[in-house]
């Protein structure tokens, strides 16, 4: 089970988002999956269509830090619709540093 820590008050269609990450609970890395122990979601400053995610994963032997987004589509398919973020992660500085403090006051770092 995922201990979920939101802090996405403001982003476009919370409930959506929120439900949309409450139900994944695991990841999928190289065809495998491993589960999800923690997950910290926060809608980005300058950017209510996207929440930064860093999650930590059980990969059976070790555990990793998963540093992501979702984006509300704006194309195709994807239009109007929370999807995973396919390409590097870029945030402010401020909104990296917050998300450390987090991780560091829940011991995920």
């Amino acid at each position: 089970m995922v201990v979920n820590y939101f802090y996405i008050s403001g982003a476009e269609d919370e409930r959506e988002i929120r439900s949309r990450l409450e139900e994944k609970n695991y990841a999928v890395i190289g065809g495998e999956r491993y589960s999800i122990r923690r997950r910290i979601a926060m809608v980005q400053s300058n950017d209510r269509r996207k929440v930064i995610v860093l999650e930590e994963i059980d990969m059976r032997d070790r555990v990793e830090l998963r540093l992501a987004y979702y984006i509300k589509g704006r194309r195709g398919r994807a239009r109007n619709r929370w999807v995973w973020g396919q390409f590097a992660s870029m945030m402010p500085p401020q909104d990296l540093r917050k998300l450390i403090e987090k991780a560091r006051e829940i011991g995920m770092l």
